[in-house]
């Protein structure tokens, strides 16, 4: 009787063709998933900049000498950048001075962030629609 060693051709293959429907049927979630988290990160990071606004209107009152028209309402405001944020020590973008879109890795820097004040509470406006 002779010894049989190894794995037939048709076995490997066979092996093979199996990994491939499982990764073909993973990768479609995997990716969906992955954008998922990053829209909920890009999400966090634009609760933070409207908190920071919300700081930087605090201490700078008096520069809201603007007049902005949110919801149909007027309201004294200022436009703004995140980089005014970052240099103001409002936020830390803990690489350096620029604060990046997790979607894209592109700069959030020179996003418009308006800051307003609404009777005796300041707001501030990001348009981000991904997050309402």
């Amino acid at each position: 009787m002779k010894n049989k060693f190894g794995f037939t051709l048709i076995e490997v293959l066979s092996v093979i063709v199996v990994l491939a429907v499982i990764v073909l049927a993973a990768t479609p979630a995997v990716i969906s998933i992955s954008k998922k988290i990053r829209t909920n990160m890009y999400c966090s990071k634009i609760s933070m900049l409207k908190e920071a606004g919300v700081m930087y209107a605090q201490e700078n009152a008096s520069l809201l000498t603007e007049t902005c028209t949110i919801n149909s309402n007027t309201y004294s405001c200022k436009n703004i950048t995140v980089r005014i944020l970052i240099t103001g020590g409002f936020v830390d973008p803990n690489d350096g001075a620029n604060l990046t879109d997790p979607r894209d890795n592109s700069s959030m820097n020179n996003k418009a962030v308006i800051v307003y004040q609404k009777g005796t509470r300041y707001y501030t406006a990001i348009n981000a629609t991904e997050c309402n």
